[in-house]
């Protein structure tokens, strides 16, 4: 990941860097991601702070839940904690039922909405208590 939108980067003072950089450097440097309340950097931050406060997600037992095709959904608990997350892999929009109704959706990559809608190519993140 690009650190800065200057020069080089920011990885060098070198006239010209050992590897090229991609034409859309700019927009995909820290830089630019820390203004950007949707970018990749703040999905990542906010993920490893999740992780970071929840112990089903950094220890709980695992199990795999079968919610159709195109979707891969698995439970994360440890003690009474339950944290479930769900991926749509498929490109359209799916409507995701089979979750237990006490739990609350607490980080999407994209829009999410209702009982659990998901938007194509996005994930949720699941949990019966607040983080």
């Amino acid at each position: 990941m690009p650190w800065t939108t200057g020069h080089a980067a920011g990885f060098t003072t070198a006239a010209q860097p050992w590897l090229p950089l991609p034409p859309d450097a700019k927009a995909l440097s820290v830089a630019a991601q820390r203004a950007d309340p949707e970018s990749t950097l703040r999905l990542t931050r906010r993920l490893l702070a999740l992780r970071r406060r929840s112990a089903a997600l950094r220890a709980g037992a695992y199990r795999e839940l079968r919610l159709g095709d195109g979707l891969l959904a698995y439970e994360r608990r440890s003690g009474e904690e339950r944290v479930v997350v769900v991926i749509n892999f498929d490109s359209r929009e799916r409507r995701i039922s089979g979750l237990p109704p006490e739990l609350r959706l607490t980080l999407a990559t994209g829009p999410a909405s209702g009982g659990l809608t998901l938007a194509g190519v996005s994930a949720a993140v699941l949990s019966d208590r607040s983080f």
